[in-house]
């Protein structure tokens, strides 16, 4: 699953450096930049893919990649106790 933050508090741009979001950046509603990490922020400015952008100017959205969780196949089935069955003799006498 896909899930899109939009970044504007400090919190936020310190959670997708932490954890490695790709990020885009919108300037007047148009795409500058998309798909690259933050390399370093401040308090006005944010760094991605070497290039400075104003928190002021820009908007910035934080995307991560969410797997499901499954639960292991062995959970979902019941489990059954089976007796133990003597092994049938592999040397059975003949009745001659």
């Amino acid at each position: 699953m896909l899930v899109l933050r939009l970044l504007s508090e400090p919190a936020h741009f310190q959670q997708a450096v932490d954890e490695g979001w790709t990020v885009s950046v919108y300037k007047d509603s148009r795409l500058i930049l998309s798909g690259h990490p933050i390399e370093m922020f401040n308090r006005d400015t944010v760094k991605i893919a070497g290039t400075y952008f104003f928190m002021e100017q820009c908007k910035f959205e934080g995307c991560r990649t969410v797997l499901p969780h499954r639960p292991a196949v062995e959970s979902l089935a019941p489990r059954v106790r089976r007796r133990k069955q003597p092994l049938p003799s592999l040397h059975q006498a003949s009745d001659s």
